[in-house]
């Protein structure tokens, strides 16, 4: 499974997944986590999407995910430390804003 399929699993509320190959995307709960730092998290009725700039893949996943959750609420955090694999919604950040 690759990473757009993967997320949109995780759109649709599965709790566990993992990409083929290295397995670097993976669902774990309401959380979706690259390497070991959490990208996303479906919390109440909208997205909590980690923005904080680690690497170009990463980018490209944050990308896809806002394509994925078009259209509805998503909330941006930004600042996570890398290696953060716990609830964005319990994260000492900033949550900045909608998309």
């Amino acid at each position: 499974m690759n990473g757009k399929q993967l997320i949109e699993l995780f759109k649709e509320g599965v709790n566990e997944g993992i990409t083929s190959g290295q397995g670097n995307l993976k669902i774990k709960g309401t959380l979706l986590i690259h390497y070991n730092t959490t990208i996303a998290e479906r919390y109440e009725n909208h997205l909590i999407l980690n923005m904080t700039r680690y690497s170009i893949i990463t980018g490209r996943i944050q990308n896809d995910i806002k394509g994925a959750f078009d259209g509805m609420e998503i909330l941006v955090i930004t600042n996570v430390i890398q290696g953060y694999d716990g609830l964005l919604s319990e994260y000492s950040g900033v949550i900045n804003g909608k998309v």
